[in-house]
């Protein structure tokens, strides 16, 4: 009988968590390409860049094989997300360039997200049933399934520093010296997925090497050790910030090329209005941002039934690190406090605050959310069946809404909003084959990105055509200041009210195709 039951439980552990897997890779790849609804200009420029380094190994400014590819002249874009779409482009993609394409690799981390916050759970508690709670949970939030269906480069280091977390917790469970390097490898591997992990990373295992050194799982020897697989690993991009800080010449490393192009980001870290980019980063993390893409003021980022909670865990968390500290004994929630910490003040440094830039958050709000559930569990001795009860039933409800609302109803607004954009292949195709124009105007704010992502050229014949305003016979900008002319086709969003007032005033009669958000006007002989 006891038998019976062990492989009952473990049965029903086992399959609790394949079904929640299954329920979070069907919200993150279900209309993938068709949700959210348009194609934001940084989704455009790193596909293109990535199908120009899959075809002619150079991103579309002609740098060779760069370990921080060129995105438009003042930045870039991180490394890991850019070469990993030109993997799939030579894969899955057969040669082609898709947003389906490029957004895989956010669905493939955002599954990562919720497979290694579950093992760290688990070897954290040791409690199959908190388990079970975190796959559930992180599999239906809103922001881990939101973050996993865009294309931002940025949105890798959630993933990446889920599971550099999950390693570093593993190692101080075995302290084994594999562990640690495994650990100090993944660390190493944070640094290819955004920027602000240049800050992050270094501070956050500076205060854990310390911390870990003070309660006895680390030695002096052992600290060298993981801070020598860290730089090994993340080697390229030690040279590519040194290249920054330096002001070097371009040079080539291995396979790849240091171009210091980005030089002049480095003048958006400073100490300016610290608490208030630390306040502002807490507040839209923990509710909602200004972009859609990332969050819906209605469910926010991770259900408003979930704050009482974190802010318990974090509670929690600071009480063991204080204890620790006071015992010399370690506790887990030392790392995630460290962990938090340490992400404010990155966040505290940069500027323009936004969900994406600070995702990285998530990691430790997942610890002290779980941590605050577990601890309200434990102490309501009387009540715990109704406990879970209602908290189950308050994140079903919670999630079905959201799903319904996010697979039915949501939709992003992308007038006047200039980086975002709806799709207008066909409306192209129509001005490509049907019409005799001189010059074809897309309304798309400048950005040439917006045409080469769906018909990419070779980035030499992209230079070699480029002109004020597009390349080749394409023009970006519809305004108010366009030249109006029989021999041009103009494709113009519905909202943008000045150029279509314009063109029906303008003095020869036009005629007009009209799709779901866009205007075709074309002048007929």
């Amino acid at each position: 009988m006891k038998k019976a039951m062990a492989s009952l439980q473990k049965n029903y552990y086992k399959a609790g968590l394949f079904i929640s897997y299954i329920v979070a890779f069907i919200l993150r790849i279900l209309f993938l390409s068709d949700i959210p609804n348009i194609l934001h200009i940084d989704e455009a420029g790193l596909g293109y860049n990535a199908w120009c380094l899959a075809h002619y190994g150079v991103d579309r400014y002609l740098n060779k094989m760069p370990i921080y590819p060129q995105n438009y002249v003042y930045g870039g874009q991180s490394p890991l997300y850019t070469y990993l779409v030109s993997l799939l482009i030579l894969t899955v993609g057969k040669g082609s360039l898709s947003l389906f394409i490029v957004r895989l690799p956010g669905l493939l981390f955002s599954m990562l997200i919720v497979i290694f916050s579950t093992k760290t759970i688990h070897l954290v508690f040791r409690n199959r049933n908190l388990t079970l709670a975190c796959s559930f949970l992180v599999s239906v939030l809103p922001y881990p399934i939101m973050q996993g269906r865009i294309g931002y480069d940025c949105n890798l280091m959630f993933g990446c520093c889920v599971i550099a977390m999950y390693s570093l917790v593993k190692y101080t469970s075995t302290e084994k010296t594999a562990d640690l390097c495994i650990c100090g490898t993944a660390f190493g591997l944070v640094m290819y997925s955004y920027a602000p992990s240049y800050i992050f990373v270094p501070l956050f295992l500076s205060l854990s090497a310390l911390y870990l050194l003070y309660v006895r799982k680390l030695n002096i020897r052992r600290i060298l050790l993981w801070a020598g697989c860290v730089c090994v690993s993340c080697l390229p991009i030690l040279l590519f910030i040194m290249s920054l800080l330096l002001k070097l010449e371009p040079f080539k490393f291995l396979c790849f090329y240091i171009y210091p192009f980005a030089s002049g980001r480095a003048t958006e870290v400073s100490l300016e209005d610290f608490w208030s980019k630390v306040w502002h980063s807490i507040q839209i993390t923990l509710t909602h941002g200004g972009f859609i893409v990332d969050s819906v003021p209605k469910f926010g980022t991770m259900y408003s039934l979930s704050i009482p909670f974190i802010l318990v865990g974090f509670l929690i968390s600071l009480y063991h690190f204080g204890s620790s500290l006071r015992k010399r004994r370690f506790h887990h929630s030392a790392l995630f406090i460290l962990f938090y910490v340490t992400s404010l003040v990155t966040m505290g440094l940069v500027d323009a605050i936004e969900i994406y830039r600070a995702n990285f958050f998530f990691a430790a709000y997942i610890y002290f959310l779980l941590l605050g559930i577990y601890s309200v569990y434990g102490f309501i001795k009387n009540y715990r069946r109704a406990f879970v009860t209602v908290l189950a039933g308050g994140y079903l409800i919670w999630a079905f809404s959201f799903i319904q609302f996010y697979f039915h109803i949501y939709k992003v607004v992308i007038y006047p909003h200039s980086l975002y954009f709806i799709p207008a292949v066909e409306a192209i195709e129509f001005s490509e084959s049907e019409l005799s124009v001189e010059t074809i105007y897309i309304d798309a704010a400048g950005f040439s990105e917006v045409q080469l992502f769906f018909s990419p050229i070779s980035p030499y014949e992209w230079t070699e055509t480029q002109c004020e305003g597009g390349y080749g016979r394409y023009n970006f900008v519809i305004n108010g200041d366009t030249d109006l002319s029989t021999e041009n086709a103009y494709l113009t969003r519905k909202e943008n009210a000045e150029f279509i007032e314009m063109i029906n005033h303008f003095e020869v009669p036009h005629e007009t195709v009209e799709y779901e958000n866009y205007y075709l006007f074309y002048f007929a002989e």
